[in-house]
């Protein structure tokens, strides 16, 4: 379902934690795609998983892909968000994520600390993201309420929090001086 070079996708996470059997991840993909749609938007229409347990797993696909948390981590944690109803950053922190990387795991968080965007703007960013099942970031610019030079900067500092090179305060009022 994947390899090292290419991301891991949401149907393989949740297959690997146990959520889904690959043949009902198989089946899901199939509707998705007679549809038009990704099958996190058909999973959550199905009532297969949650809105936030779709937004759990996103974020630690992004965890992933910055590599800060393992395979492993990222699968334990899906577990715990989608079988106990444990919030992804507990669920990180029982698993042994660093401080850092548990906290930080939410860009939306780090906009609004920096006041890039406003509860409102959030929301209506992450109902984009649910209906068209697109990344956050991309809502943002879809919505023009984020330039691509102020996500871009967001993300970098996201990514310097995970790594503990920086704290989320500072990244926020580096971010909110721009």
């Amino acid at each position: 379902m994947g390899n090292d070079t290419e991301p891991i996708r949401i149907g393989e996470l949740l297959a690997r934690a146990g959520i889904l059997s690959p043949e009902e991840i198989r089946e899901h993909l199939e509707i998705a795609g007679t549809i038009g749609q990704r099958l996190g938007q058909t999973l959550v229409q199905l009532g297969k998983l949650t809105d936030h347990q779709l937004l759990s797993v996103v974020e630690v696909q992004a965890l992933l892909a910055d590599g800060a948390v393992s395979l492993d981590m990222a699968v334990g944690a899906i577990r715990l968000v989608c079988n106990d109803g444990v919030c992804l950053d507990d669920a990180l922190k029982q698993l042994g994520a660093s401080d850092a990387c548990a906290e930080s795991s939410r860009l939306g968080e780090l906009l609004r600390a920096a006041g890039l965007v406003t509860q409102d703007d959030l929301w209506r960013a992450l109902s984009m993201c649910l209906t068209d099942s697109i990344p956050l970031g991309h809502a943002l610019l879809r919505l023009k309420i984020l330039t691509p030079q102020a996500l871009a900067d967001a993300l970098s500092a996201q990514k310097r929090i995970r790594a503990g090179q920086t704290s989320i305060s500072e990244a926020a009022r580096e971010l909110g001086n721009h």
